[in-house]
């Protein structure tokens, strides 16, 4: 019995961590925040990228070595694709890890409104990856890396 009871309050402390499937899911930019309030519980990546965009194509290796190395970490992945055949395509063969979300409707403006609640502005290009902690707050974000660099995360994993 109380491995149920434990059980459901891990699960509950990252509501979207089961989330994960083999279909994206299709969202408008501006159900974003509602998505993201769910992050709250678990320390999230969230990656903005497109199948078209280079620097998200280099970026690919890095994502699946990131998660490879930080389990424990969920990714959101937000491709901003025009279609759902190129992002598929991509999630495929990048074996592309976490929850896929396409924005089937999205502007810069649309963007820079859902991460001014953290501090931030979209800055218009891609990829854009935001680390948030547990309890929602940005803790590092990075504008076209070419590869992932989060402090406070190779800290956790050399103690």
């Amino acid at each position: 019995m109380l491995y149920f009871l434990f059980m459901s309050i891990v699960h509950a402390k990252c509501p979207l961590s089961t989330q994960t499937g083999e279909q994206p899911i299709e969202i408008a930019a501006t159900e974003l925040p509602e998505l993201l309030s769910q992050t709250k519980g678990c320390t999230t990546l969230i990656e903005i990228w497109a199948s078209w965009c280079g620097p998200c194509v280099q970026l690919a290796p890095h994502m699946l070595q990131f998660h490879k190395t930080h389990p424990d970490v969920f990714i959101l992945s937000i491709s901003v694709d025009t279609t759902l055949g190129p992002m598929k395509a991509f999630i495929n063969k990048h074996q592309a890890p976490g929850l896929q979300v396409h924005l089937k409707t999205w502007s810069i403006e649309s963007l820079e409104n859902v991460f001014e609640p953290y501090g931030l502005q979209f800055p218009g290009k891609i990829p854009y990856l935001v680390l948030l902690n547990a309890d929602g707050s940005v803790d590092h974000h990075l504008t076209e890396p070419k590869e992932l660099n989060f402090p406070t995360l190779n800290a956790e994993k050399n103690e």
